[in-house]
Formats: structure tokens, C-alpha cells, sequence
């Protein structure tokens, strides 16, 4: 019976004082086994730290992976300063740095090497970028005065603190802009009705350029004047043709291409010449004795004419040279007549194109009232 009773006796911890032999077993038996369990337990907090360890490793490993792991790209103009960007904590960085992949056997070239201050500084350019690249912020690589042959991929090789060697890969892309060249080279002069052809040309573009237009003095051409495209390969051409000249047709004639972000222009002035004429004058002038008179002639033509007055005699043949009294608006003036101004006066323009122009006007003077009331 007491046998069967101790086969159901709860565990040590839940005995009665009246199975004390019962408890005194179970204390013998933990005693034996607390070593191992001691074990076990440091173990186990062991195994914890390590979990604990590597998973903040490998969070921290994830965060650079998802920087450094994906390659990207960059575009530069050639010319400019183009930054390659990279990813890293430069607190974190033993050595870095910046390779070109060259040659279908992608054999990488140094271009840029960095070791932080602890293990003796060291910072260069090196190969095709040597005197030309810097590293700033994250590892980034700025390369100056980029030129077509810096195309290509590069790769950003960090060995960090904690984590180990990571790598990023940039695809660099250089944009070359157009150069535009436009014919004739010098501005141009042409008479009035003759024709003028201004011929644009748009090469060693990269990518190509998709379009040209072209503006007179900022604004639209006339629609009388015709440009024809010829777009190829290589070049792209536009010719506008300028047909039967007139003094409206003077201006700055530019050939405008656009090049994905930036616009690229040229100009040329064309001057459009034609003869002098006399395009107003006066009247005839009939005026007293001794009061002030002004004889005026306007003239126009290109390049602008010089005028010059003449006083005519019997047969309308000039007998005196007179000079212009206003020079900006070419007139006579008498600031008292006498009887011996009265005649014929002569306007002439000239250009050296063409022939002079002449405008003939006559001027009376007669006596004063008071005069002639004697």
C-alpha cells in the first residue's frame, strides 16, 4: 500500500512534510543534476548573444546591400564635373576605390585609391582620371573636365569595418553637345533684291540632335523666306533661304538646335543695302527779308546717305556747296534772308550705291511790309 502511494506522490516541490523521505530523494537528485543545468543555461545566453550579433550584423549588412548592391547610372557633358555617387560611411571604410571596366575581358584600371588616416592616409587619382578626380561625400567620385573617353562602367570597392568588401557598380554616360557651324562665316551685305542663303550645320552631337528652327531678331522668320532641313546619320543640315531682299529683310538671323537640356545657337547679321533717296523735303518757301528760314530734306538709304545742299544758278547747275546747318536732320537753315537768298535750292543724296538723289526747292523772299512801304 505504501508503495503504491509513493508511486503517486506529486513532484518535490509539491510534497508534504509527512513523505519527508520522499523530499530528501528529490533534493539528492537535483543536486547531481544543477551542474549540467547550470551548463546548459550558459549555453544558451551564449547562443542568444550570437543571435543577437549576427542578426544586427546582418541588418546592418542588409543597409549596405541595398545601397551598394544595385548598380546605377550617371550622365555628364562633356566638359563638365560629373559625381559618381556612392554609398558608404566613410567611418566605417579600411580602403576604397574607384575602378574603370575596360575591354571585352572587363580588366578593371584603378582611377582612384583612398586609406583612411589610421593606416597612413593616402588619397589619388590615378590612370586616366590622375589629376582630374576627388572623392567627397559617401565615397562619391567627382571627376573634373569629363571627357568622351571617361564613358564607361565603374565600379566602387569599399572594405568596411564589420561588414566586409562591398561593391557598386555606375554606368557612366557622356553627352556631347552639338557643334553648330554657320555659313558664311562673317556677317553678311547684299543690295536690295538680291538673294542670301544662310546654311546651318549640327555635328559630333551625342545623342543627335532632333531638330533645327530658325529666328530673326528673336521672333519667327517671314514666311517668304524658305528653310529646308537635310537631316542624316552624322549631321544635321538646314539651309533658309533668303529671296528678293528688301530693307525689311535686315536683321540677325539665328540657327537654334535643341540638345536635350540645353539650347544651342549661332547668328549671323544680315545688312541689306540699297540706294539713297530723298523721301520728303520742303516746299516752296516764300518768306520776308530778314526773318528766319529752314530748308529740310529727309533721306533714306543703306548705308545711311550723305546729304549735301546746293544752290543752282540759271541753267539748275550748281554754283555753291552748302553745308548743313542741323547735320542730324540735314537741313538749311537762314537765320536772317536777304532778297540775294532767293532762288533755287538743291537736295542730293548718295550712297555710293546707285545713283544721287535730288529734290529741287525754291525759296522767295520779298520785302517786309515796312520796307515796302517806303
Amino acid at each position: 500500500m505504501e508503495a503504491a502511494a509513493t508511486d503517486v506522490f506529486p513532484p518535490c516541490r509539491y510534497t508534504h512534510e509527512a513523505v519527508s523521505g520522499r523530499w530528501a530523494a528529490c533534493r539528492r537528485t537535483e543536486r547531481q543534476t544543477r551542474p549540467v543545468a547550470r551548463m546548459w543555461r550558459r549555453a544558451s545566453n551564449r547562443l542568444r548573444r550570437l543571435l543577437l550579433l549576427y542578426g544586427i550584423a546582418w541588418l546592418r549588412l542588409q543597409g549596405v546591400h541595398g545601397e551598394m548592391g544595385n548598380p546605377v547610372e550617371a550622365k555628364g557633358t562633356q566638359g563638365d564635373s560629373i559625381t559618381l555617387p556612392g554609398a558608404v560611411n566613410m567611418d566605417d571604410v579600411l580602403f576604397l576605390t574607384w575602378s574603370k571596366v575596360e575591354g571585352s575581358g572587363q580588366i578593371r584600371i584603378a582611377v582612384y585609391m583612398y586609406k583612411p588616416k589610421g593606416a597612413g592616409e593616402q588619397s589619388n587619382s590615378l590612370g586616366p582620371l590622375k589629376g582630374r578626380a576627388e572623392l567627397t561625400d559617401r565615397g562619391s567620385l567627382r571627376i573634373k573636365d569629363l571627357k568622351l573617353r571617361d564613358e564607361g562602367m565603374y565600379v566602387l570597392t569599399a572594405l568596411l569595418e564589420g561588414v566586409g568588401t562591398q561593391e557598386r557598380t555606375v554606368s557612366l554616360e557622356v553627352i556631347v553637345p552639338p557643334k553648330l557651324e554657320l555659313n558664311p562665316r562673317q556677317d553678311v551685305y547684299e543690295r536690295r533684291g538680291k538673294a542670301v542663303k544662310l546654311t546651318c550645320t549640327v555635328s559630333h552631337a551625342r545623342p543627335m540632335v532632333k531638330y533645327i528652327r530658325w529666328e530673326k531678331d528673336g521672333g519667327p522668320v517671314d514666311q517668304h523666306h524658305e528653310a529646308t532641313t537635310y537631316p542624316g546619320k552624322d549631321s544635321y543640315e538646314s539651309v533658309l533661304s533668303l529671296r528678293n531682299l528688301t530693307k525689311s529683310d535686315s536683321g540677325n538671323y539665328t540657327c537654334v538646335t535643341g540638345h536635350l537640356e540645353r539650347i544651342v545657337a549661332a547668328s549671323r547679321h544680315v545688312e541689306v543695302h540699297y540706294p539713297a533717296t530723298i523721301v520728303n523735303a520742303s516746299d516752296l518757301v516764300v518768306a520776308p527779308v530778314l526773318t528766319k528760314v529752314t530748308l529740310w530734306c529727309v533721306a533714306d538709304g543703306n548705308p545711311p546717305p550723305n546729304v549735301t545742299w546746293y544752290k543752282l544758278g540759271w541753267q539748275n547747275e550748281p554754283t555753291a556747296t552748302l553745308e548743313p546747318s542741323d547735320s542730324t536732320r540735314n537741313n538749311i537753315i537762314f537765320n536772317e534772308i536777304h532778297r540775294n537768298d532767293s532762288g533755287k535750292y538743291a537736295c542730293s543724296a548718295a550712297n555710293g550705291i546707285g545713283k544721287q538723289d535730288w529734290r529741287t526747292i525754291s525759296l522767295v523772299v520779298r520785302d517786309s511790309s515796312h520796307n515796302s512801304g517806303r
